[in-house]
């Protein structure tokens, strides 16, 4: 089978509905608002496994650090202080926040969420304001543009790399089970991931290149590749799971005969 692109519609994790609902639960609360460009750099620190590879770096940063989602509480135990920020709009337990005190939070995230720091900023998004910040599908794809409103105009992304081998974060010790995977062909090498991950590399990617003064790739990984080939880059191979949902999608089987299984395909 040759190489090919799935073609990809992101769909929330919880109904407009919802997001609506917690985003009123902000109303009359203080938002961020614009900042002109300042000479503060700006690291944005997502969970992939090469962070490993730059907590020297982490530590020295002489700037302002982002820590997506769970990453914060991580950074912390080695030593690297952070900020919390999501744009998730799960439960607070979902988190962990060992430890932080300060956030940027999304107002259609969990309104029990800005309850859990001593120092809260928030922010709207595109799906519950007009004026609101854009970008992909996930945490990671919506803080260039914040970043961008908040004055930065040095932004690194490090643990963004959107690609992983037996573990899909840094600061999970063991195994999982991970389901709907696909391998990759970008740039010469194989990147195993899954979709989510991948339409998160292939939205920063663009942003990326776009403007490349500002944004810095320390990642690595398959968003690096989509990064230097975005046209391409494509799917070479995908897991049994994810094989019968596009094939009952599609209304057809035999569609996909080159399969993932473990470390073989």
């Amino acid at each position: 089978m040759q190489p090919f692109r799935i073609e990809m519609k992101s769909v929330c994790v919880q109904p407009l509905s919802v997001l609506s609902a917690n985003a009123a639960s902000c109303d009359g609360l203080e938002k961020i608002a614009q900042c002109k460009l300042h000479g503060r750099k700006l690291a944005i620190v997502g969970s992939g496994n090469s962070t490993m590879d730059f907590l020297d770096e982490l530590r020295a940063w002489d700037g302002d650090i982002w820590a997506i989602n769970s990453t914060g509480a991580w950074l912390r135990d080695h030593c690297i202080e952070s900020t919390f920020f999501t744009v998730d709009p799960g439960a607070p337990e979902l988190f962990n926040l060992t430890g932080m005190d300060d956030a940027i939070i999304a107002t259609l995230c969990h309104p029990e969420l800005k309850t859990k720091f001593k120092t809260v900023r928030l922010f709207d998004m595109i799906e519950t304001d007009p004026n609101g910040v854009t970008g992909g599908v996930t945490t990671a794809t919506r803080a260039p543009l914040l970043a961008l409103r908040l004055g930065y105009g040095d932004i690194s992304f490090f643990g963004c790399e959107g690609s992983f081998q037996d573990k899909t974060h840094s600061h999970i010790t063991k195994s999982i089970d991970l389901k709907d995977l696909v391998i990759v062909l970008a740039c010469g090498n194989e990147y195993l991931t899954d979709l989510e991950f991948l339409s998160q590399a292939e939205n920063l990617a663009q942003i990326f290149n776009l403007a490349p003064d500002i944004f810095h790739n320390r990642s690595g990984g398959l968003l690096e590749a989509i990064q230097c080939n975005p046209d391409t880059w494509a799917i070479a191979a995908v897991d049994e799971s994810l094989k019968a949902k596009l094939e009952a999608f599609n209304g057809a089987s035999g569609l996909y005969d080159t399969i993932y299984r473990g470390s073989e395909w």
